[in-house]
């Protein structure tokens, strides 16, 4: 959110106005809602063009209703637990290649922030992100040695192209801390964001609802 602001969001340096859908599920007893498969390419290629800037548009096909009966959400969020292939790394799906998966506690996935500037990449711990790729650091508690995985978003809000579900408008990074770093707003400069504890199952949050929402377009579940 912006100083004074809360329509203008920043994401891999470029201006962007958040409009497009990331959604939002609760942990519940349905296993309908934990997709407890690895996810793949089909889990993050429904973009939001509001925060990444590649065209792909693929959906899909076997999407049903969202939590109020509606249909129209191409790809809902899920809540995805961790994978023995390692962090997955969104937006990173490369042909035969298939989708990268990121050695936890060495790599980081570096996001691309458009179609043209390529596919996301696992680099390691140590290495700056390419100009403009935002850092994907984690995406379970457990990939952060005994700390949190910590979003770092603008606020959540209703996504209107996806009845029932919510999206976080813009998105920052993702980064092992402590729950105590990982609580209310970080300053970034021109922006203020917020912060949220990642979690994939409603025993990580100590506070609040595992929740999955829409980051970057690819699902990620917050304590809410």
């Amino acid at each position: 959110m912006k100083k004074g602001s809360a329509l203008v969001w920043i994401f891999g340096g470029g201006v962007a106005l958040a409009s497009v859908g990331f959604g939002v599920v609760a942990c519940s007893s349905n296993p309908s809602l934990v997709d407890n498969t690895v996810p793949g390419p089909d889990s993050s290629t429904n973009k939001d063009t509001s925060n990444n800037t590649n065209p792909d548009t693929s959906v899909d096909p076997d999407a049903g209703p969202g939590p109020d009966g509606s249909i129209g959400c191409a790809n809902p969020p899920k809540l995805f637990p961790p994978s023995m292939k390692g962090m997955y790394c969104p937006f990173s799906f490369s042909g035969d290649a298939g989708s990268a998966y990121c050695k936890v506690g060495t790599q980081k996935c570096c996001l691309s922030p458009s179609a043209d500037a390529g596919p996301s990449t696992c680099t390691a711990n140590a290495t700056a992100c390419p100009m403009n790729d935002a850092v994907w650091a984690c995406s379970a508690p457990e990939e952060c040695n005994g700390g949190v995985c910590c979003l770092t978003a603008g606020p959540t809000e209703a996504d209107p192209n996806c009845a029932g579900y919510m999206k976080t408008k813009g998105f920052n990074n993702t980064r092992c801390t402590t729950a105590q770093a990982c609580m209310g707003t970080i300053d970034a400069g021109k922006f203020v964001d917020n912060q949220y504890v990642v979690c994939t199952k409603q025993a990580d949050c100590a506070m609040g609802t595992c929740t999955a929402i829409k980051t970057t377009g690819t699902s990620i579940g917050i304590c809410m």
